[in-house]
């Protein structure tokens, strides 16, 4: 039996299987997860995260696994999001939304306020420190910094910022 266990050891055999790893894995990057709402005071790890480069990739494949979870795909055997693994990412307060589509998003929200105060003023010229709004003022200043920016050249941060179809809108 000894040597057995030597003969399989000596070849850099696996006494866990891929899936237990796998699992294993999982738990060690939610614990980082945690990590970092202690750390961060919250759960949006960037994709490009410098300091632990794989935990933003985890948390991003996360939001991918879930997306294709309530399509109703299934996941690879012992990767991707179930049930149990949704309800421990909730209990932190998780975003099934990315901070990306969430910037997105907001963009929509601020341009649709932009265009009721067109209707009820005539114009678009939305002071910096407007009253009833104030951040649709700051939201509209910084319209015009990245267009300013964009038209120089130089490019914008994912998600926020310019682009020739918000240019168009």
């Amino acid at each position: 039996c000894e040597e057995r266990i030597n003969k399989l050891g000596s070849i850099d055999f696996s006494w866990i299987g891929e899936h237990v790893a796998k699992k294993q894995a999982w738990g060690e990057k939610f614990e980082e997860l945690k990590l970092f709402k202690v750390n961060c005071g919250h759960v949006e790890v960037p994709q490009t995260y410098e300091d632990n480069p794989k935990l933003g990739r985890w948390v991003s494949n996360q939001r991918k696994w879930y997306r294709n979870y309530k399509l109703g795909k299934k996941p690879q055997k012992s990767i991707g999001i179930c049930e149990e693994r949704i309800n421990k990412l909730g209990s932190i307060d998780f975003s099934w939304i990315g901070e990306h589509v969430a910037k997105k998003q907001a963009w929509g929200e601020k341009f649709e306020e932009l265009k009721l105060f067109k209707v009820n003023c005539g114009h678009v010229e939305v002071p910096q420190t407007y009253e009833d709004n104030p951040k649709l003022g700051r939201w509209v200043s910084n319209q015009r910094k990245w267009y300013r920016n964009y038209k120089l050249g130089k490019k914008p941060q994912k998600s926020i910022g310019i682009c020739e179809e918000r240019i168009n809108k």
